[in-house]
């Protein structure tokens, strides 16, 4: 049995799409950044949903709702961030959360009575930390939204 090679058989080398790497890059940090907030606050949700209520930002039923609710959307959003059909969404979803985080922050720093972090340790940096993490997290979702539509260009046009 001969074994025969075709010389001018031309082999089909596959490119790495870049700006898609890139972008799932930015991505994953955000997501394991959410699961982490989100399964903090569950694991110690008694103080969570204390430093809610006493710091004077919600009134006791919104505090007991917001205890839930938060880790929960937290948590979908970190799994919209590492399924790759879904990260656009939940990069979006992300960019939507922002203002909420930075108000509280405000109000932390500002008006609170009690200035407890929410993050429970997740993180542990300073409060006004806070607002240099969450411009960061906004230029990652920008940069990783933006890689992301460069992707699909090139994608759609065939390259």
């Amino acid at each position: 049995m001969a074994l025969t090679i075709n010389k001018n058989a031309k082999t089909k080398r596959r490119s790495i799409n870049w700006r898609r790497l890139v972008s799932t890059v930015l991505t994953y940090p955000l997501a394991i950044l959410f699961a982490m907030a989100a399964c903090t606050k569950v694991m110690k949700y008694a103080t969570y949903h204390s430093y809610l209520y006493e710091s004077g930002l919600t009134s006791e039923g919104v505090a007991f709702w917001l205890s839930f609710t938060l880790p929960a959307l937290e948590l979908i959003v970190a799994g919209l961030l590492a399924w790759p059909k879904t990260r656009r969404t939940g990069l979006f979803a992300t960019i939507g959360l922002l203002p909420f985080y930075h108000y509280y922050i405000y109000y932390a720093l500002n008006e609170a009575l009690f200035t407890p972090c929410g993050c429970l340790g997740a993180l542990p940096i300073a409060w006004g930390q806070h607002y240099t993490l969450n411009l960061t997290v906004l230029l990652m979702c920008i940069a990783a939204l933006t890689f992301d539509y460069w992707a699909k260009q090139r994608e759609q046009a065939g390259g």
